[in-house]
């Protein structure tokens, strides 16, 4: 009688944003909710509604530029989430990655794809044994570790010839500013 083992797990994908997009979207949204709570303890309540929109529209357009925007590592390509676009890029479109004001993917089949959830992590200071200090350009985290991805899971030259990107709107984010933008056009016609 054999024992039958397992098949190793299959590689989870790992979600990338910085840090302090979280915490932009955290202190808009509690201003935001402080100024509505504002608003409808002060205002008369049909001007409330109104002008609730004038509180709710800079929340949610900090959620769609900074909380909504990430990056997902995954075996098979980088899935990359923009405020207005998505991108689902397999390992064989990828020809380089960029880091110079942010990630940004360079793709067989079409121009550069930045990510807006990982920014550059600016320049530094590096001094080294016998030498002047210098200043030099920072990896992030978030950016080293799609490197090490993309190195991990390297495909053929080959296999770049029928590597498609595919892109699409986020429909969910557009209506939310349409409805946003729509409501806080209603609250400055109630001032």
């Amino acid at each position: 009688m054999t024992a039958h083992t397992p098949p190793p797990p299959a590689p989870q994908s790992s979600v990338l944003r910085t840090g302090g997009s979280r915490l932009i979207v955290a202190t808009v949204g509690l201003t935001c909710a402080i100024a509505l709570v504002t608003v409808m303890l002060q205002a008369p309540p049909g001007r409330a509604a109104g002008l609730a929109g004038i509180a709710v529209a800079p929340a949610v357009l900090a959620w769609v530029l900074y909380g909504h925007p990430h990056l997902r590592i995954a075996p098979d390509g980088l899935w990359i989430a923009n405020p207005l676009r998505t991108h689902d890029v397999p390992w064989s479109a990828i020809t380089g990655l960029d880091e110079r004001l942010g990630l940004s993917v360079e793709r067989t089949d079409g121009g550069p794809i930045a990510a807006w959830a990982l920014p550059a992590a600016g320049r530094g200071i590096v001094r080294t044994t016998g030498t002047r200090a210098r200043i030099a350009a920072r990896t992030s985290p978030q950016i080293a570790a799609v490197h090490a991805a993309r190195a991990a899971s390297a495909a053929a030259p080959a296999d770049r010839a029928g590597a498609v990107v595919e892109s699409r709107w986020n429909v969910p984010n557009l209506v939310l500013l349409g409805l946003a933008a729509s409501w806080f056009a209603i609250g400055l016609a109630t001032l």
